[in-house]
């Protein structure tokens, strides 16, 4: 009777033990399912790999002798493509700026090709970005179809974004290259450093787009006129990106 009684109660606690197994089991199974899914990537990441920006510059030429003193404002423009998708970026950008003759046939024109690589960073609230390329730059001082400067050479950049409020945010950029090239002025190869600088407000429309309105900047040294002065452009600048 006693040895019955055992049987049944081994049988109970089989029973018992193998539904509780099973129970964790099946638990830990679906708990893993969970846990090993992919997690989506950040919308930031996940869309908007293409952005192409338009750039309209309103700009008025200096230099350090007073050459273009009689010279108004005029506008030129900047444009940009981009891909990042996950790593490094791929950009290629364009300016032209051409100003006009005042009271003689001298006055500058200006362009650029760049091509570059760029990546993110954060320092501290702020929203970074590192660029390293290659530019290609023409300047030219009449109304002739030849460059008195053509030149290539490295080119640096950052960008730092902040938010403000709600869609608003401030950004500060800057952009160092160092072109060498053809100098006709000169009769000979020279460097021409060049720099430029930013600032301003930036109006967030959704992920993908944004429009900035605020000031540029932009020192050619050592490339006008025959005893090598330098040529600045200074104005204000508007800036439409769209993201796809």
């Amino acid at each position: 009777m006693c040895h019955m009684h055992d049987t049944v109660m081994k049988k109970h606690i089989t029973n018992i033990a193998t539904t509780a197994a099973a129970v964790v089991l099946s638990t830990g199974l679906q708990a893993g399912e969970v846990v090993t899914q992919p997690m989506a990537p950040p919308v930031s990441a996940a869309t908007c790999p293409w952005e192409i920006t338009a750039s309209a510059l309103y700009l008025k030429a200096h230099s350090n002798e007073d050459a273009f003193n009689d010279q108004d404002q005029e506008f030129g423009y900047r444009l940009e493509v981009a891909y990042q998708n996950g790593g490094l970026g791929y950009r290629l950008r364009y300016f032209d700026w051409e100003g006009t003759g005042g009271s003689s046939d001298y006055y500058p024109e200006m362009t650029a090709w760049d091509l570059e690589v760029f990546d993110g960073f954060q320092l501290g609230g702020w929203d970074g970005e590192y660029a390293v390329g290659i530019r290609y730059a023409t300047y030219e001082v009449d109304y002739s179809n030849t460059a008195d400067f053509s030149g290539w050479g490295p080119t640096l950049g950052i960008e730092l974004t902040h938010g403000l409020s709600g869609a608003f945010s401030i950004y500060a950029e800057g952009r160092a290259s160092l072109v060498y090239g053809d100098d006709d002025d000169n009769y000979d190869d020279s460097f021409v450093p060049i720099l430029e600088l930013g600032a301003g407000i930036q109006y967030d429309i959704n992920d993908c787009t944004y429009v900035r309105l605020g000031f540029e900047a932009q020192n050619w040294a050592s490339i006008s006129s025959n005893d090598n002065e330098d040529t600045g452009l200074f104005g204000g600048a508007l800036e439409v990106a769209f993201g796809s």
